[in-house]
């Protein structure tokens, strides 16, 4: 089984002295990640064919006492890998889409493929 791994603390102690080590894993089946940060992360694993869009994101705050989410790789509206800079998103999400080049081709995240699916019959009407 083929998989590309990114891990959130690089080999060295800046990603764990911030309190971060994160592991991205995406194989032939799944975009997984694991392991604790101090903002607004949480582990996932999603198919890899119908993940959201990866992406990279600096970090946001949600107000004086809302939530912080990190800047790093977001799949959708989830951080997958926190604290990573920009070129290093970059990089990393090139890799993916270059080993794994269908990663969510088959996403029903994406907004201009979303119709609904509440169907009306018109009921309500006199």
């Amino acid at each position: 089984m083929m998989a590309f791994v990114a891990v959130g603390s690089y080999g060295d102690l800046s990603g764990t002295s911030r309190g971060t080590d994160v592991t991205l894993t995406v194989t032939a089946r799944d975009v997984i990640s694991a392991g604790f940060t101090r903002d607004e992360y949480f582990p996932i694993n999603r198919w890899r064919l119908q993940a959201p869009d990866l992406a990279w994101r600096e970090r946001k705050s949600e107000g004086k006492n809302g939530p912080i989410f990190p800047q790093g790789v977001y799949c959708g509206s989830d951080c997958v890998l926190p604290l990573v800079s920009m070129e290093q998103g970059q990089n990393i999400i090139e890799a993916i889409y270059t080993r794994f080049p269908d990663t969510s081709c088959d996403s029903s995240c994406d907004e201009k493929l979303r119709t609904s699916s509440i169907t009306t019959l018109g009921l309500s009407e006199h």
